[in-house]
């Protein structure tokens, strides 16, 4: 329970929100539901992923800590199949160990940008700031994340362990899986329609058969970070500040169509992508929305400030803030580059990738929307680091 108490710690109104006398009853209170998987009421019946939704939701008002650590830990015992126990004969799925510790990069993400509509964080969690850097909680969710990664590859290599008890050691502790918003999760079928009746797109329109062609683009080979996870984080993102956009459907739109062209080292994907979408949409959206849509596509390219154009700018705050990644997604984000660049020699990347790293921190301010102003601190330290 050590993250349930941290956050209880710098967030004391939440455990007074479910009755609890002391801090230290609402603990067992919550540690008694996770160990008898028993439902958590405030979270009306939701479990797993819905779960996860509900407590990361702005307009959330029971207790968000119970909730937030409730759902983590539900989340993680269903991608261990619903157990809690473990012997020699047991098998577990790597997979989903695999996606288990994905998914919980993107909750710390998300612990660390989501906002309510006043501009608030959800949850005091990290600090950083000019004189303050606490960091306890990242650490121990990238414990989480190692001991889940070598649990996967330890399944994968066919190895088991005995009378593993999770309850105490992975599951019960600490804030886990964001299997709702998580990389690829947030880029389904059902998303892509819902989109579609945001804009108003005919029921006939083919733009709706689109998404296998999204899949698709998004998962070729030579792509390993501009796949649906990213996506997937940038429709997370999104999902945080779209009452704040004048515009979000054509915002979600842009999104989702960035990076459907993308060659490593080309530099026309923006324009091949924006030309693609054009061709997609030419019939279904009115000239005037399809050729800002297209004109944001291309922006993407150089990132270049949009003062005058808010939600412009928070599409490209929302593309950048993988510079804003806890530390070890932001690791895994350098990896994934190198991995689209695997025919550029050593020396070669670092001297390239340095000098566009370099670029990025010599800017003024990286972000420019104030739903993001938040994240400046952390991708900076982030930049200095791999600098």
């Amino acid at each position: 329970m050590l993250l349930a108490d941290k956050l209880y710690r710098r967030n004391p109104l939440e455990w007074r929100k479910n009755g609890a006398a002391s801090r230290e009853a609402a603990l067992a209170q919550l540690e008694a539901a996770m160990i008898n998987g028993q439902p958590w009421p405030p979270l009306g019946g939701r479990r797993d992923v819905a779960a996860l939704s509900a407590a990361l939701a702005p307009d959330f008002a029971g207790d968000r800590v119970a909730a937030f650590i409730f759902a983590c830990s539900d989340t993680i015992v269903t991608a261990h199949g619903g157990k809690r126990d473990f012997y020699y004969l047991d098998s577990i799925d790597p997979q989903h160990l695999y996606n288990a510790a994905r998914n919980m990069e993107t909750a710390l993400w998300i612990l660390n940008t989501r906002r309510d509509a006043a501009g608030r964080p959800l949850l005091l969690a990290n600090e950083i700031g000019p004189e303050t850097r606490n960091l306890s909680f990242e650490r121990e969710f990238g414990k989480i994340i190692g001991r889940l990664d070598l649990l996967a590859t330890t399944m994968t290599e066919r190895y088991r362990r005995a009378a593993i008890l999770y309850l105490q050691g992975v599951v019960a502790a600490p804030l886990l899986a964001f299997a709702g918003e998580m990389n690829t999760s947030g880029v389904s079928a059902e998303r892509w329609q819902a989109l579609c009746d945001q804009l108003g797109l005919a029921a006939s329109s083919g733009v709706r058969q689109r998404f296998p062609d999204l899949e698709r683009a998004y998962s070729e080979p030579q792509r390993h970070y501009h796949t649906a996870q990213h996506i997937g984080e940038c429709l997370a993102l999104l999902d945080g500040v779209a009452p704040q956009l004048a515009d979000a459907p054509l915002v979600e739109l842009a999104l989702w169509l960035h990076d459907v062209v993308y060659a490593p080292g080309a530099i026309d994907n923006e324009a091949a992508s924006a030309r693609l979408a054009r061709a997609w949409l030419q019939e279904a959206l009115p000239s005037g929305r399809l050729d800002r849509l297209t004109r944001w596509i291309e922006a993407t390219r150089s990132h270049a400030p949009a003062p005058a154009e808010r939600d412009l700018q928070a599409l490209l705050d929302i593309d950048l803030a993988i510079l804003a990644a806890p530390v070890p997604r932001f690791a895994e984000y350098e990896r994934q580059v190198r991995a689209e660049y695997a025919f550029v020699s050593e020396p070669v990347f670092a001297e390239r990738r340095r000098a566009f790293l370099r670029e990025l921190a010599a800017r003024p301010r990286l972000y420019g929307h104030p739903a993001f102003e938040h994240l400046e601190a952390a991708a900076r330290s982030n930049l200095q680091a791999q600098l």
